[in-house]
């Protein structure tokens, strides 16, 4: 195969206890944590990344982006990541649905 399946995401997230709620691109994002799984440029055969995103009033940041911490508005969100999300995912634990 050609690696991990990020639309498996969500039930292992399920599975070790977590709340999910999966969601679109376009959706607006709430102040929490999510696990992103996009594209990386040229498609399918360039692989694919997942990263965790913190949103915190307005402000997306995302970790293990660069080699630190990468802040960006919704622009920014939108523009580098239209046509190119798999999986985004709110995580929450159990107890804080």
């Amino acid at each position: 195969t050609l690696g991990g399946n990020p639309f498996g995401l969500p039930k292992v997230l399920q599975t070790v206890g977590y709340a999910v709620k999966q969601m679109n691109q376009d959706a607006p994002l709430e102040d929490g944590v999510y696990l992103l799984s996009y594209w990386n440029y040229g498609g399918i055969l360039k692989g694919l990344h997942t990263v965790a995103v913190s949103v915190k009033e307005g402000k997306i940041t995302l970790y293990n982006y660069f080699d630190r911490p990468y802040t960006m508005d919704r622009q920014e969100w939108m523009h580098r990541f239209s046509r190119r999300l798999v999986v985004l995912c709110l995580v929450r634990e159990e107890n804080q649905r």
